[in-house]
């Protein structure tokens, strides 16, 4: 019983100290006093209710502006977006604090945060990818300025992550122009993603439908521009083959390379022919 008796009594302080805080929160939210609002703006931060901090915040921004009050503001103000999830207004603001107080302890990791917020804006990689390419360029800029940083693994990490969202992206669009026929196209975009993004986790795919794109592309040549086509197609297949010799497309692109070279046969036996008539 004793102990039930000071656990509810407890609960009792805990809560009343709650409801006071709030109560002094509020006051403090809706006093026209700029400190009363100040100390609000902060208390609510630290509550994390973001969605009335930041309007305060935003007030304090104008009023602020230009005294020694506007760094801690304006670095607030920017967090607050940042919790709500308005990546790309965060980045402006933590951008803007960079540049606006070089100097400040605030800085370098407003510099990260500028290109963090890309990174969290970065949509997947079948939709648009200005932020994740806006990502990768403020990271690189950010461990340029700060080869020292303690962000430096996380920073590459992030980066290799974008990276791949781009090569998945550039793999899918050569695969789509392979499936629908436009084989050149799908070479180029091949080579392309391969050059970008010589570590993506599909390169060795990648290697070998440009292989097969290069068949195909052979196959639907004119006759007189077969046999050079075909023997291009026999370079990419010895670049697939002599960097992924265990590859599980192996089988495949010996069947395809078998054709190739009935192929080159059969154009060589006819040119053969041609010229004898």
């Amino acid at each position: 019983m004793r102990f039930r008796f000071l656990s509810c009594l407890w609960l009792a302080i805990f809560l009343s100290g709650l409801l006071l805080s709030c109560s002094e929160t509020g006051k403090l939210y809706r006093s026209k006093n700029i400190e009363d609002r100040e100390k609000a703006a902060r208390l609510l931060f630290e509550k994390k209710d973001y969605e009335k901090a930041v309007f305060v915040f935003e007030e304090l921004l104008s009023i602020y502006k230009g005294t020694g009050k506007a760094e801690d503001v304006l670095y607030y103000y920017a967090w607050c977006k940042y919790y709500l999830k308005d990546y790309l207004t965060a980045a402006f603001y933590f951008n803007d604090f960079a540049n606006q107080f070089p100097n400040s302890k605030k800085a370098e990791q407003s510099q990260y945060m500028y290109g963090f917020c890309f990174y969290k804006d970065s949509d997947p990689w079948y939709l648009d990818q200005t932020s994740t390419k806006k990502a990768i360029e403020n990271l690189q800029f950010y461990l340029k300025a700060n080869p020292g940083s303690s962000r430096v693994d996380s920073c590459n990490l992030l980066m290799s992550e974008l990276r791949e969202k781009l090569a998945k992206k550039s793999f899918e669009q050569a695969s789509l122009y392979l499936k629908i026929g436009y084989h050149k196209s799908a070479i180029e975009s091949f080579r392309h993603m391969l050059e970008e993004y010589p570590d993506s986790r599909q390169k060795e795919e990648a290697s070998f439908k440009q292989f097969i794109a290069s068949v195909l592309y052979a196959e639907e040549s004119v006759f007189e521009k077969q046999k050079k086509r075909y023997l291009e197609a026999i370079s990419y297949y010895r670049k697939f083959v002599d960097k992924y010799p265990s590859s599980s497309f192996i089988q495949e692109a010996e069947e395809y390379y078998v054709k190739v070279n009935k192929a080159i046969t059969r154009l060589e036996a006819s040119n053969g022919i041609t010229k004898s008539e």
